[in-house]
């Protein structure tokens, strides 16, 4: 639904992220490569992978220092020039390791004045951050059977009694992919499947 879109990459590797250059996507790994066309204000691409790359003999720290600046930037140029749909492909790594909080926290609360929306993807619903959840439209859960996690997703209940949301993510079947959709907005859960 959103004009452009903007996917922000930290793995070292991944054949997800590589496989989207055959659908249309731009993979960069400097911002300049995707900054407005000078005459008529539009992203030079409208389908983008940021995925910076550090050399092999960076040190762990080093890496992380260079991978938190770059995407700092990429976060913020995101917010100021708008209409953007970012999709974060792991949010408790920018959270908690690159420690984009402040960044993070600009766009759940701001962003959709400028136009975005965010996709926040995480692997453990209990090391994500408690502003996600509360300014998320829709969500996707997944089945776990972790009692940090289930206890994290007694907090999204969005009106519905916290047992239904649990006991709804205990029962999906993760063989087929099943996930449990919620509508923060309508107040509605559906259960839902992945397409193969």
């Amino acid at each position: 639904m959103c004009r452009y879109k903007l996917v922000l990459a930290t793995k070292r590797q991944d054949p997800l992220v590589s496989g989207l250059r055959a659908r249309g996507y731009r993979i960069v790994g400097d911002l300049r490569d995707i900054q407005w066309d000078a005459y008529e204000r539009v992203p030079i691409h409208k389908q983008v992978v940021f995925w910076p790359q550090f050399p092999e003999k960076y040190t762990s720290q080093q890496r992380l220092a260079g991978q938190a600046a770059a995407m700092r930037r990429a976060l913020d140029w995101a917010d100021k020039t708008g209409g953007w749909a970012v999709l974060i492909d792991e949010t408790i790594w920018m959270h908690k390791n690159l420690r984009l909080e402040r960044e993070l926290e600009s766009l759940w609360f701001q962003g959709r004045t400028q136009g975005l929306s965010v996709l926040a993807c995480a692997q453990r619903p209990s090391h994500v951050p408690r502003l996600a959840w509360n300014q998320a439209t829709y969500m996707f859960i997944w089945s776990t059977q972790d009692k940090r996690d289930l206890d994290s997703l007694r907090e999204i209940s969005s009106g519905f009694p916290k047992e239904l949301i649990e006991e709804s993510v205990r029962r999906l079947d993760w063989h087929s992919h099943e996930a449990l959709f919620v509508d923060t907005r309508r107040r509605e859960l559906a259960k839902v499947v992945a397409p193969a």
